[in-house]
């Protein structure tokens, strides 16, 4: 990797990251078969934002920019793609095309909405710096979010 110009290394780290998210899916989605989509899901989000935070860390920092692009990808992107598990279990039968669409709806718009937050925070003060952090905050924002909504569909079992 050494000799690779700024473009091309990030490019690379964005395949990288793209690939450990369609592996993390598959991993994450026979893990949710086994123990249940909202703590797998959780947990993933936190091992993802871990892996986000040392991104860029390390004495080799190109290679550590890969192996925790990966890291990220394989967690935080396998959990977002894995979503949709949450949300099919969450809504009632009569409400569940409903509630899924407007959940991949609701992760299209952050999508969208992500690139231009992105591109202001690498713009601004701080430039590439402050990026790993915003990521992993977001991620242990959407771990929360998870947990809660087991939590909440946990309570409505046992009232049922």
């Amino acid at each position: 990797m050494t000799g690779r110009s700024g473009c091309g290394a990030g490019a690379i780290a964005a395949a990288v990251l793209n690939f450990g998210g369609i592996a993390g899916a598959l991993v994450i989605g026979r893990l949710i078969d086994r123990f249940g989509a909202f703590a797998v899901v959780g947990s993933a989000y936190v091992l993802g934002a871990c892996g986000m935070m040392a991104i860029g860390l390390g004495p080799d920092a190109r290679a550590s920019v890969f192996m925790f692009s990966l890291v990220g990808g394989f967690f935080g992107m396998g959990a977002q793609l894995c979503v949709v598990a949450i949300a099919a279990d969450f809504y009632p039968l009569t409400l569940r095309a409903t509630g899924v669409g407007a959940a991949m709806g609701a992760g299209r718009f952050g999508a969208i909405t992500g690139s231009l937050v992105g591109g202001a925070l690498l713009a601004g003060v701080g430039g590439a710096t402050r990026f790993p952090p915003v990521l992993s905050a977001l991620a242990i924002a959407a771990c929360v979010a998870v947990l809660g909504a087991g939590f909440f569909k946990r309570r409505e079992n046992r009232q049922d």
